[in-house]
């Protein structure tokens, strides 16, 4: 198997990013890759002696990381200078800003192909939006640097669950539905399943809004209006995708064995069961990238990151899921 070169980015450092990182790289299960942290070194020179004692920092600087790192050894490419104390569980302005440092470092490594894919931890969004106004998450604030149209996947213990809003207001939601945004949704998840996962013919499931999948009209038109015609014309490009299926049956298991991906128009009708199905161990994609980037499927922990408590297993499956859509059909079977 390729090992691929990963950046990590520590995502904001009074969190638990730092823990789950190092706890997933010193894991004896990791899989091969070629870990690149970018951030700071202070985190983890406070974290080894309490989690990995036997490991150490190695400074990375430049742009080159095709020289493999010693073992136990965390490279870390330092992306900023915070000036005050770096406190766990409060976040501060300083180490916020380094955090949004490291994303930025990451897409620039990635787009000039020295990483082959970007693995983030967790940031607080309110915490970053000074530095970058109206900044919503990874998905979007990625995707706007490289001028791509994402797509959020997210996808645990064989559920993949795919979004056409993501973060905005419920009460947003019917207006931000349009046919044209639910047949880019439905085109992104064919190609990046293709891409990224090497599935030869996609089957897609994609959920209705309302209630009974608006029961013919009646509580409501959008299935009518704005779901089913996307559903026709990305069926006339040979894409195998059914519905609008009334969400209270959609992830039954007979219905999701016969699926691929279910695409979902609003975040928690997505991530509600998904959460449910597979918490703590799945993961957060962005297809539509040129470029693979993984992310854990929960937040910051601000609360228990003092206690060193946090479980890395989300994160591992983060770095093994980049790794994965780095290889090819044949390195991946």
């Amino acid at each position: 198997m390729n090992r691929p070169i990963l950046a990590i980015t520590l995502g904001d450092p009074a969190g638990i990013g730092p823990e789950i990182i190092l706890r997933a790289l010193a894991s004896p299960d990791l899989i091969p890759c070629r870990p690149i942290i970018l951030g700071h070194p202070a985190p983890f020179e406070a974290l080894l002696p309490r989690i990995a004692p036997d490991w150490r920092i190695l400074c990375l600087k430049g742009d080159d990381f095709s020289k493999p790192l010693p073992p136990n050894t965390l490279g870390v490419v330092t992306v900023g200078q915070p000036d005050e104390p770096l406190v766990l569980g409060s976040p501060s302005p300083g180490w916020s800003r380094l955090a949004l440092s490291a994303i930025d470092e990451a897409v620039r490594l990635a787009a000039a192909g020295n990483v082959d894919a970007i693995v983030t931890a967790p940031i607080a969004k309110a915490q970053l939006r000074p530095f970058a106004a109206g900044f919503i998450g990874h998905t979007e604030y990625i995707a706007a640097q490289v001028e791509a149209e994402p797509v959020m996947m997210l996808a645990g213990r064989g559920l993949r669950v795919a979004l056409i809003t993501t973060h905005i207001p419920l009460r947003s939601v019917p207006d931000a539905l349009t046919t044209e945004r639910t047949l880019a949704t439905i085109r992104g998840v064919d190609t990046g399943l293709r891409r990224w996962f090497h599935l030869r013919h996609p089957r897609l499931l994609l959920s209705a809004l309302n209630p009974h999948a608006g029961e013919s009209g009646q509580f409501g038109r959008e299935e009518i209006e704005i779901l089913a015609p996307a559903v026709e014309q990305a069926r006339a490009e040979g894409i195998e995708v059914t519905g609008p299926i009334s969400a209270d049956t959609l992830f039954i298991p007979q219905k999701l064995a016969l699926a691929d991906a279910v695409i979902c128009p609003y975040h928690d009708q997505a991530l509600i069961p998904l959460k449910m199905h597979a918490f703590g161990s799945a993961v957060n994609v962005t297809l539509g990238l040129p470029f693979p980037r993984t992310s854990p499927d929960h937040g910051t922990a601000f609360d228990i990151a003092p206690q060193l408590i946090a479980d890395p297993a989300s994160m591992s499956v983060a770095i093994q899921t980049a790794v994965s859509m780095t290889q090819s059909p044949q390195e991946s079977a």
